[in-house]
């Protein structure tokens, strides 16, 4: 009760920032954890036609991006990125990331969970079995860095909350870090990066936090094809 009280006195004394803009989120539990109601009222997925190679919101384009027409097609069948990496998404994702954010993680899934209905409705994965998620492996120097997984956070959310079947079956082998490469650059690094350990799922959805060229996704769906997998779909909270 003692412990039950002081928490009440410090929320009250020293209210949580919101994760998304930082201010002082004192009505957040009205909305989400660790982001107030302004913010979460914000962050609404747009529902859109978008390109199904990179997920991001097609402006004037009919059926695909211009950039991805002139590029090799993806090894996942399709994808969806939920907001542009700026802003409010971008703070978000910081804090979560990068921060002390893990009470945002509810928050975080909520968003996925959304992001899945969109998947769902795009791709008409509704009917039968709704494919497994399968969250994309950090490098082992991150994991050990931050000491936990992100992304498996929210894949165990999504599961408890919302009945989604998840498969832990990718393994990501050392490798330089992403940030500092080209694109070109971010391919090769990847291309045998990841390997699958174990049988995977039929059907798969990738989710990963930020897609940038869809290199990592690329070679997650590569190598859960490569194991027998027959259809991969990819969601990520932010494109950049």
């Amino acid at each position: 009760m003692n412990r039950i009280l002081l928490s009440a006195v410090r929320d009250f004394v020293f209210p949580s920032a919101c994760a998304c803009c930082g201010s002082a989120a004192d009505d957040r539990r009205e909305s989400a954890d660790g982001v107030c109601s302004d913010c979460a009222g914000l962050l609404v997925p747009e529902r859109c036609p978008r390109c199904p190679r990179c997920g991001r919101p097609l402006v004037s384009e009919i059926g695909m991006c211009a950039e991805c027409r002139l590029r090799d097609p993806p090894s996942f069948d399709g994808a969806i990125a939920l907001f542009r990496y700026g802003g409010l998404a971008r703070g978000l994702l910081r804090s979560y990331k990068f921060g002390s954010a893990r009470t945002a993680a509810p928050f975080v899934a909520r968003l996925f969970a959304e992001g899945l209905s969109l998947l769902g409705e795009t791709y008409g994965l509704g009917s039968g079995t709704f494919p497994a998620l399968v969250p994309v492996p950090p490098r082992a120097g991150k994991l050990k860095e931050k000491g936990w997984d992100q992304m498996d956070a929210i894949a165990r959310l999504l599961s408890r909350n919302h009945g989604c079947a998840v498969a832990r079956c990718l393994r990501r082998l050392p490798s330089r870090s992403q940030k500092s490469l080209d694109r070109a650059g971010r391919l090769e690094n990847m291309r045998s990066v990841m390997v699958c350990a174990g049988k995977p799922p039929e059907s798969a959805v990738l989710i990963d936090d930020v897609v940038t060229t869809g290199a990592t996704l690329d070679a997650c769906a590569r190598a859960l094809k490569g194991s027998g997998c027959v259809s991969v779909w990819a969601l990520a909270l932010c494109w950049d």
